[in-house]
């Protein structure tokens, strides 16, 4: 059994290894990187209005981003660097609190906790990393809502009454925080309770009714993420956006079957595309270790397909790179100037 300052350490070094190979499959061509897609819409409302227009830009649909862009336009303004630097300090710290999840979880199995906190980080399945500023609410979402997850772990571990009831009340705030910025995250409640069901299903001196009953007992107060969110967005928000309106969704369901028919037929086809989209790499592992390459490298020098934005080392990546981002800004300064 590991001391404490022993699980502090080993805490601490495999927090500091995502960083580093996270910052190996992000940062070296961030310099390069500029507006992208509707970062371009942002900045000019930006530049014709001010930051409190975008309360009136997500209020269709996600009135919350607009409490998470106010204060980062205010800090960064038009200046696009900081904005890449922010979304990948989100991604790194979802991985994180994923990684501390899994050791809370699993205690000894320590490098299975390590992989699933790289894999999640540098795993390009997302593949708007590079749109900064749009997607900037998808990536701190991600990171609230494994942070939330974190805290119900941590809370149903802690004993002492008072922090236990601190850590749940932190995990409700954040969980609340996650579903305001993007709605179609709540399936991560999944997540939440098959955690909740480890760690009541695990003690072995419990029958099979006392497990379930100590499940329910213990998932009680983290329904509220789920249930107070969809009870404010099915009754009190109304949405002007067809696309993320809850209820025209569920009701097309029942009044069209086929429909969840083609959901299905989405949601498979986004796993393929995510899966098996980003296995196309580029050769940039000369002099590393084959092993080394497998696991890691070639994880972080993934292909994103999206946005053209391929991450490796050569000189021709990065003038193609910089020849299209500046095509790019050519491109829409000519339009906003008409």
């Amino acid at each position: 059994m590991q001391s404490l300052k022993d699980e502090t350490k080993t805490l601490w070094w495999g927090i500091l290894l995502i960083f580093i190979v996270s910052a190996i499959a992000y940062l070296p061509l961030v310099k390069d990187l500029g507006y992208l897609n509707d970062d371009w819409y942002l900045m000019y409302d930006m530049q014709v209005k001010d930051p409190s227009f975008f309360h009136e830009i997500f209020a269709i649909d996600r009135p919350g981003r607009a409490y998470a862009m106010i204060p980062l336009f205010s800090l960064f303004g038009f200046n696009v660097l900081p904005y890449h630097l922010s979304a990948f300090l989100f991604r790194v710290l979802g991985g994180v609190c994923l990684f501390w999840t899994m050791r809370m979880l699993w205690e000894k199995r320590t490098f299975f906790a390590l992989a699933v906190g790289l894999l999640f980080t540098i795993y390009p399945g997302f593949l708007s990393q590079p749109n900064a500023i749009d997607y900037q609410s998808h990536i701190l979402g991600l990171f609230l809502a494994l942070l939330s997850v974190a805290l119900t772990v941590k809370s149903i571990l802690t004993t002492e009454k008072s922090k236990k009831i601190l850590l749940i009340l932190a995990s409700i705030l954040t969980g609340w925080g996650y579903l305001s910025q993007m709605e179609y995250f709540i399936g991560i409640e999944v997540f939440r309770f098959a955690c909740i069901l480890v760690l009541t299903w695990r003690v072995q001196t419990k029958s099979f009714r006392q497990k379930f009953l100590s499940f329910i007992k213990t998932s009680l107060p983290f329904l509220l993420i789920a249930i107070g969110f969809l009870i404010w967005r099915l009754f009190f928000f109304e949405s002007q956006r067809q696309a993320t309106d809850i209820g025209i969704q569920i009701s097309q369901a029942f009044s069209n079957p086929i429909i969840v028919l083609w959901w299905l037929n989405y949601l498979i086809q986004d796993f393929f595309y995510s899966y098996f989209g980003c296995m196309e790499f580029t050769n940039v592992s000369t002099g590393i270790s084959n092993a080394f390459e497998r696991y890691v490298v070639r994880a972080c020098f993934c292909m994103f397909s999206n946005n053209c934005f391929v991450i490796c080392d050569s000189s021709r990546c990065r003038k193609g790179i910089r020849s299209r981002n500046q095509h790019q800004v050519k491109y829409e300064a000519r339009n906003i100037a008409r």
